[in-house]
């Protein structure tokens, strides 16, 4: 069973990832070359900028959405802690996840010897 000492230092972490992650997304949102302003208004880009700047914007809106799944799963683990659900068991077999695995990655879902087992879409870390 995991302490309430351990589960505030693992809430703590968690919020402070939030947070960050959080900023990080906001930060990725103003760098989009498509939401520029002065990029609609005056004059229309020539076709090479215009490349790029989709370019650009294809890969902010990757590293967006990464952000945003694990930002997702942060605030899934943040109210398992919160509700009292069984944050730190495995979604799998239901065991407790090892208390080292979660001080690693608080995000941790399965427990190593589930998490072999699962497809790679599914791998938590």
């Amino acid at each position: 069973m995991l302490d309430k000492k351990f589960l505030e230092k693992i809430r703590e972490r968690l919020i402070a990832e939030e947070k960050e992650l959080v900023g990080d997304i906001a930060q990725l949102t103003k760098q989009d070359p498509l939401l520029i302003p002065e990029r609609t208004s005056a004059k229309i880009p020539e076709f090479v900028e215009s490349a790029r700047e989709s370019q650009a914007a294809e890969e902010i809106d990757k590293q967006k959405k990464l952000l945003e799944e694990r930002l997702e799963d942060t605030r899934l683990a943040l109210s398992k802690i919160k509700s009292g659900k069984k944050f730190g068991a495995c979604e799998s077999c239901k065991q407790e996840i090892d208390r080292a695995r979660l001080e690693a990655y608080s995000l941790a879902r399965y427990c190593l010897n589930c998490e072999e087992d699962l497809p790679p879409e599914e791998e938590s870390a």
